[in-house]
């Protein structure tokens, strides 16, 4: 039986250059499935149950985000797009940055990015 997901967090990359991202997705997705309450790391169409404290780490750095709400005058010719949504019900919210040009205005961002990144790679080799 599928578990039943509630998103927490959706992070994805666009590279400015379509033709040369590997067939891959970029996309990788922290969930808890609302019976269990149990964590779920997805990539890939893979999925992987993580700790709870995993997720509680993300979640401490969101809840104490604090960022600019007006970003910096961010573009280029090269580089990638991230994009990170958080979802609690019908709430959400979403930031969209070009290749991490904020810096310290948006570093919890950047900071969440690699917490993700660490869990895709600890529960998927690539």
């Amino acid at each position: 039986m599928k578990p039943k997901l509630d998103t927490i967090i959706e992070f994805d990359v666009e590279n400015a250059f379509p033709e040369f991202l590997e067939s891959r997705t970029k996309k990788i997705t922290v969930s808890i499935e609302r019976e269990t309450k149990s964590y779920y790391v997805i990539s890939n169409n893979n999925c992987c149950e993580i700790e709870k404290k995993e997720v509680e780490e993300l979640l401490n750095i969101l809840n104490t985000l604090n960022i600019a709400m007006l970003p910096k005058f961010g573009m280029g010719v090269d580089g990638v797009t991230y994009t990170m949504r958080v979802v609690n019900g019908f709430n959400s919210v979403t930031f969209k940055w070009w290749s991490d040009t904020q810096g310290k205005q948006w570093n919890e961002l950047i900071k969440l990015r690699k917490l993700l990144y660490k869990l895709k790679f600890k529960n998927f080799k690539k």
